[in-house]
């Protein structure tokens, strides 16, 4: 309603708001950064830099640019934990990527403790772990 308007105002600045809502009647997946084909995973798996945290593991590389590719293992659990992961992953992605170079590419894999958490949870550790790389969010 329009409280819930004016407090994301408040909060995301006007400029942001206008992107989340056209975001959100769109329904895209990351379409901004084109998905890393089956090929290209290895090349990128081969000669990245690693960033460990408790629900994902990112990989940065600069040798493929403007790419992203998401991995959920069995290890997470069934199809709907897999695609719940993925979903969470992609849309905490979405939320960074505006300020993400576009000279590399990131592969996001996600870990078991993932199953369970909150898209806010995995934001936050994103955040954190591109900031390790030098990416200022």
């Amino acid at each position: 309603g329009f409280r819930r308007l004016n407090l994301l105002k408040k909060i995301a600045g006007f400029r942001r708001l206008n992107l989340l809502k056209k975001r959100r009647l769109q329904r895209i997946r990351v379409k901004l950064r084109e998905r890393l084909k089956e090929s290209e995973f290895k090349q990128v798996f081969d000669k990245s830099r690693k960033y460990f945290g408790r629900y994902v593991v990112i990989f940065v590389s600069d040798s493929i640019s403007d790419r992203v590719g998401f991995v959920a293992s069995k290890k997470i659990g069934g199809a709907i934990e897999r695609n719940r992961a993925k979903r969470l992953m992609r849309e905490a992605f979405l939320m960074t990527e505006p300020f993400l170079p576009y000279d590399r590419s990131f592969i996001i894999v996600a870990r078991r403790e993932i199953v369970g958490k909150k898209m806010q949870d995995v934001f936050n550790e994103l955040k954190f772990l591109l900031k390790q790389d030098g990416i200022k969010l």
